[in-house]
């Protein structure tokens, strides 16, 4: 709702080719400079990728971008942000970390008109996420990238199975050398031998729903009844992603619904804009491979 974008020359799917040292470094420097001007938390919960961000509406989820992909060194990044990920194993939650220049997951890209092509092996921040604990299980898939229900795919642009390197989530099961997460409202596993994809999220937040089914949102808004005289409201409706009874995610900050009208005639005009806020305290949850937000009604400490 409230961001500072920061866009990287290069293309996802040669994002080895493209992202630099120099690049890193001088992103990072540019957002230690913006963080400390505008208190903004050096975490992976407040460093996000575009990818990671959710379609504000319901019919535009499942087409979100996918930048910067799946070749950007998270873990490096975070170093050189002085926000480092640790490498030890959690109990109830964890953070995605396997080491960088060792995954190297099949990816596959499929360009318009062309056929599908396997991408050059390189390293990866990103773990595939299966149905079941077995290296022949499907993929798990998401109703807004699969709606007939079909497994997940390692096209570069089906985030429906990655968990990506810093994301933390809560963990669900553990069995043997498989781990699995509560993720996109199932149970998701991964492949964790000795907690060797993972890191320690002990301080974590974590959240569950109070009942069945509760909504998540792309946007935390006002309700209509909230915007001014002459203002016409935008109307929140619900993501295609729902919380079910008994699982347990992990939450960020939360914060009131709140709406920043840019206004139509002088956007430069800082006269011409308005900000309303809303009686309704919204929370994100690190759902699936992207944050959603949930009312904070609606969830309680797990």
């Amino acid at each position: 709702m409230r961001s500072i974008g920061i866009e990287h020359e290069g293309w996802a799917a040669e994002g080895g080719t493209w992202y630099t040292e120099q690049m890193y470094r001088s992103s990072a420097e540019l957002v230690k400079y913006l963080a400390d001007k505008y208190d903004i938390p050096l975490d992976r919960e407040h460093i996000v990728g575009h990818d990671e961000v959710s379609a504000d509406k319901p019919e535009q989820a499942g087409g979100e971008h996918y930048d910067p992909g799946p070749y950007w060194d998270w873990a490096h990044y975070m170093n050189l942000l002085g926000a480092p990920l640790d490498g030890d194993t959690g109990d109830d939650v964890v953070t995605i970390f396997p080491r960088f220049d060792t995954n190297r997951p099949v990816v596959t890209e499929c360009p318009p008109k062309e056929e599908c092509r396997e991408l050059p092996s390189q390293p990866a921040n990103f773990l595939y996420l299966r149905t079941a604990p077995r290296d022949d299980a499907p993929l798990i898939s998401t109703p807004s990238v699969h709606p007939d229900g079909s497994p997940g795919t390692t096209k570069i642009d089906d985030w429906s199975a990655k968990a990506a390197v810093g994301r933390q989530y809560a963990v669900a099961e553990r069995r043997g050398d498989w781990l699995a997460l509560w993720f996109d409202g199932k149970k998701a596993w991964l492949r964790d031998p000795g907690g060797v994809n993972t890191a320690p999220a002990d301080d974590a937040e974590l959240v569950t729903p109070v009942r069945d089914g509760i909504p998540t949102y792309g946007m935390a808004l006002p309700n209509a009844d909230e915007f001014p005289d002459g203002l016409d409201p935008l109307v929140i409706k619900p993501l295609p992603y729902e919380l079910p009874q008994g699982q347990v995610y992990v939450a960020g900050r939360a914060s009131r619904a709140i709406y920043y009208n840019v206004g139509y005639d002088g956007v430069n005009d800082p006269n011409n804009h308005e900000v309303v806020i809303g009686g309704e305290t919204y929370v994100p949850i690190s759902y699936n491979h992207r944050w959603v937000y949930a009312k904070e009604s609606d969830l309680e400490e797990a």
